[in-house]
């Protein structure tokens, strides 16, 4: 039979498909994009192609198109790091009404979060992932060494807790600081993005107190070794469970946790400290909240804290995927206390936020996902 004698049905077929017609809508995206291949589109026949779709349909597949291409965005990030799906947080955007991204069994393993402007509030943002590479190494603590200078080490004032800091820093300062620190490539929030930029510095932008930061150099009060960050000389805080990963050989302290539960408050000056425990803050059940808890709820802006993290008589880290490091081992890191927001802050700076399914390398990354055992110093003492 000649082309002109094929019935009109015919044309559904691959065979020189030239109109396509939706007779069900597809209500998963994968299947959404899978179906823009059946279509006979092929280049310098646009003109003789023909789609016929209800109008919702048409929505859905340009709001396929925007996913895919983020999606292409983050994998160039990926790649750019040198990391797999299995090291690197991934996200999809969720359609706005029932088009799933894949069918339900495809996607039990991801969670759903919204995300805009990164909001980080009354929480600590920690580089407990850091660099394997000792010239990186080299210029993150050459880093805070110009930031000492940029603030001036005769201008620190001694915390409650005994450590250096400056504050009404302004956030111009802070970024410049972030432009040259990084933590490892891999790192979800303070690892260099594809161009260079860390995400976490997203969240400043819309932090309470974002003009008058503080910074504070974190000093261990145990009487071991010390570190020179310029002029100004810091106790190491000392780590029985730093591991280097045996596949790409950065450094991960254990627990992924940077600072001490009392290293938030022990940034407060003394007035400051004294008025926070003339407050006593309690859970909505009645149960006396951590140093760490009242202090991020009773701060109103945000604090930088830095620390020289060593290897300290190293043991073997928990994580099969890690090996021992050598004794002396030394790392520049840092935390980031988040103050609280109101519900209004929250809802201003969220407005534009967008509901994503991540996988769950995102997920961990996002929540600040935290081992229940680990080094020593971690432990919560006062100061």
């Amino acid at each position: 039979m000649s082309p002109k004698q094929r019935p009109w049905t015919s044309h559904l077929t691959l065979d020189g498909l030239q109109v396509s017609y939706f007779v069900r809508e597809p209500r998963t995206m994968d299947t959404l994009m899978q179906m823009g291949r059946w279509f006979g589109y092929r280049p310098r026949f646009q003109d003789l192609v023909r789609i016929w779709m209800p109008e919702t349909t048409r929505v859905d597949f340009e709001h396929s198109a925007e996913v895919t291409e983020e999606l292409r965005d983050a994998l160039l990030d990926m790649k750019a790091r040198g990391l797999t799906p299995r090291d690197f947080g991934l996200r999809v955007r969720v359609h706005p009404d029932s088009v799933a991204i894949v069918a339900a069994n495809k996607g039990r393993d991801t969670e759903v979060v919204e995300i805009g402007p990164i909001v980080w509030e009354n929480r600590l943002a920690e580089s407990y992932d850091l660099t394997g590479e000792a010239a990186i190494e080299q210029k993150n603590q050459a880093a805070v060494e110009a930031l000492i200078t940029q603030l001036g080490a005769s201008a620190s004032v001694k915390t409650s807790g005994g450590f250096d800091a400056w504050s009404n820093v302004p956030l111009d300062v802070v970024l410049d600081f972030f432009g040259a620190f990084q933590g490892d490539r891999g790192s979800q929030w303070f690892g260099p993005g594809a161009d260079g930029t860390l995400a976490i510095t997203d969240a400043f932008k819309v932090t309470p107190g974002n003009d008058r930061w503080t910074v504070v150099l974190v000093s261990s009060s145990g009487g071991g070794a010390q570190h020179q960050f310029g002029p100004i000389s810091v106790g190491m805080s000392r780590r029985n469970k730093m591991g280097r990963s045996r596949s790409d050989g950065h450094i991960r302290l254990d627990r992924r946790r940077v600072s001490s539960g009392t290293d938030v408050a022990g940034s407060l000056t003394k007035s400051e400290r004294d008025e926070m425990d003339a407050e006593p803050l309690f859970t909505a059940s009645g149960k006396r909240m951590t140093s760490q808890a009242r202090s991020l709820a009773w701060i109103d802006h945000p604090i930088l804290m830095i620390y020289a993290v060593t290897a300290d008589e190293p043991k073997d880290p928990d994580d099969s995927g890690l090996e021992k490091v050598d004794a002396g081992l030394t790392r520049t890191a840092v935390a980031i206390a988040f103050p609280k927001m109101t519900q209004d802050e929250i809802e201003d700076a969220t407005r534009d936020s967008k509901t994503y399914r991540v996988n769950q390398v995102f997920w961990r990354a996002y929540n600040g996902f935290v081992d229940d055992e680990g080094d020593d110093e971690l432990e919560e003492d006062d100061i």
